[in-house]
């Protein structure tokens, strides 16, 4: 038996839902606020107030009014309501205030237990994220496609009480079908793992490092995937204002379901030893850089004309990254004898040998494609940098620039002037041991907030 239904609207919204509602409803009534039409007829059916609207099973507006008639009848106490959407003209349950607030008591009582982070290689930005976590009492998983977590960040502690390598995609859906996740917690690049994910029966929010569409150019696939996973996650995390603004821009997402969260430190991972600065022996100038490096010309971490440029300077420049490309990395190094690859070390060990150079290197290769996506970026290694105590150099960062020369601790660099001299001056600039935590640069002081977060979008509230 159908349920009976009233179609709030006489005008053309009112005929469309009647032609597509008829066959599911039993269609006893129109209802409208003009009391000019209550009595007449619309479509052989009498138009009724809303007053009368107690007969009805379920009650579906259909009128360009259909926020104000939703107030209306939530006023009225009226249950049961169902709404033609503006925009895609599918048919939507409306949620009333007495449902939401008897839904929310019972829901606020939940807390998240259980969360899966995915990411096809662990970073340090995760890293921090489950640490937090982790210490908040959450139980927190991982799934990885090609380094293991143990592997990345050997000898340092493992916030993941499981780790699940992705073998096979089929297998890994069926696995979290059939898990008791509270939450997916996605990490890019790239945007294929959460596309996969928005399919699965768990709620996902998408961890957006970098919008790649920013960066360069990317494929219609890649173009398509950036798009559905910030369209539909559902919920977002952005590393900067700057970044989240701009995807609300380019794909209409919805700002009440994304979350800021900054590339800073957690507050537990320290550096556990100093060493004596290179420079104090041979008195030349050490510049370090530690984070990814591309051999592709158009990428943003091509440093071949920049690392040559400093070093024909007479600056000695040295680097630290764990991508797999060693070969390349000696070749980047052959080029002079100023530049100098350090090979690979755990984020500990990293953080130690930070402290023998005077300044960290914050540079990139900049270009008219990639301008506004490092304008709006937080990169991990400033945090780094000022955590092992050396100032920085950065250049074509502006926003990172202001917060250093606001705060003493590093300097712009400009490719145009002497690089020695300015590299000299910067390395002047003292950088205190405890910067992080006098400054507020831990992770820690949104602990709280970004769990109220992962509530909000794992149970709807």
């Amino acid at each position: 038996m159908k349920e009976k239904c009233v179609i709030f609207g006489c005008g053309t919204g009112g005929r469309n839902a009647w032609y597509s509602l008829k066959d599911k409803y039993e269609i006893i009534a129109f209802c409208d606020n003009d009391s000019k039409k209550w009595g007449d007829k619309f479509l052989n059916l009498c138009i009724i107030s809303p007053e009368e609207l107690s007969a009805a099973d379920k009650i579906v507006v259909a009128s360009v009014y259909l926020e104000d008639i939703l107030n209306q009848l939530d006023e009225m106490g009226i249950q049961n309501i169902e709404y033609i959407d503006k925009e895609t003209k599918l048919l939507r349950v409306y949620e009333t205030k007495t449902r939401f607030d008897s839904r929310k008591k019972q829901i606020m009582n939940r807390r998240l237990k259980k969360l899966l982070f995915v990411q096809r290689s662990p970073c340090i930005r995760t890293y921090k994220i489950a640490c937090l976590l982790d210490d908040a009492g959450i139980e927190v998983h991982l799934a990885f496609q090609v380094n293991s977590p143990e592997c990345v960040f050997e000898g340092m502690r493992m916030p993941w009480r499981k780790l699940i390598p992705i073998h096979d995609l089929g297998e890994f859906v069926d696995y979290v079908n059939n898990a008791d996740y509270d939450l997916i917690h996605h990490s890019n690049e790239p945007d294929a793992l959460a596309d996969l994910l928005l399919h699965c029966n768990k709620k996902v929010v998408h961890d957006i490092h970098d919008m790649m569409s920013l960066r360069h150019d990317i494929s219609m696939a890649e173009t398509v995937q950036e798009f559905i996973v910030n369209r539909y996650s559902d919920g977002l995390i952005y590393v900067t204002d700057g970044v989240r603004r701009e995807a609300e821009f380019q794909f209409k997402t919805n700002h009440k379901k994304s979350y800021v969260l900054e590339n800073k430190i957690y507050d537990n991972i320290c550096v556990k030893k100093r060493y004596e600065k290179l420079s104090s022996k041979d008195g030349k100038m050490h510049c370090v850089y530690e984070g990814g490096i591309s051999s592709e010309t158009w990428h943003h971490r091509y440093y071949e004309k920049i690392f040559l440029q400093l070093a024909q300077a007479g600056v000695e420049v040295h680097f630290y990254t764990n991508q797999p490309n060693v070969a390349y990395y000696r070749k980047l190094a052959a080029l002079h004898e100023g530049i100098h690859y350090e090979g690979v070390c755990t984020y500990d060990d990293l953080l130690c040998e930070l402290t023998k150079y005077d300044v960290g290197l914050l540079v990139f290769n900049t270009t008219n494609k990639n301008y506004k996506q490092l304008f709006l970026s937080s990169p991990n290694k400033m945090y780094d940098y000022l955590l092992a105590g050396i100032p920085i150099a950065a250049a074509d960062l502006n926003q990172c620039i202001s917060f250093l020369e606001s705060h003493g601790v590093g300097g712009q660099l400009k490719w145009n002037e002497n690089l020695k001299v300015q590299l000299e001056r910067i390395s002047n600039l003292k950088v205190s041991e405890k910067f992080i935590t006098e400054n507020g640069c831990t992770m820690q002081a949104q602990t709280e907030e970004l769990i109220k977060f992962y509530e909000a979008v794992a149970y709807d509230y």
